[in-house]
């Protein structure tokens, strides 16, 4: 996530994620671990696609807050740990 803000604050020019965001996502890796903590970032960050679409389409812009969208999709990988893992392991053939 540091790595993102970095490249994202380059190209936009201005700050493009807040650094609660990476605190935020450094502590889901340490929770979750490595695996489902990016998952749970995936999944935030579809949770969050539709939001940012509206937004597009009405021309309004808007600064979307994205920690929200972090906590709900690290309270989703909690609930189905397992099932994600499974999932993933199943996905690359990990044993």
């Amino acid at each position: 996530m540091l790595i993102i803000k970095i490249i994202g604050d380059k190209f936009y020019g201005r700050e493009s994620l807040g650094w609660g965001d990476v605190k935020l996502a450094l502590f889901m890796g340490t929770v979750l671990g490595i695996k489902l903590g990016f998952m749970s970032l995936i999944i935030g960050s579809f949770i969050a696609l539709p939001y940012a679409v509206y937004y597009v389409i009405k021309k309004e812009e808007k600064e979307i807050p994205y920690g929200p969208f972090l906590i709900i999709g690290v309270f989703i990988t909690f609930i189905f740990m397992r099932d994600i893992s499974l999932f993933i392991n199943s996905f690359f053939m990990i044993k």
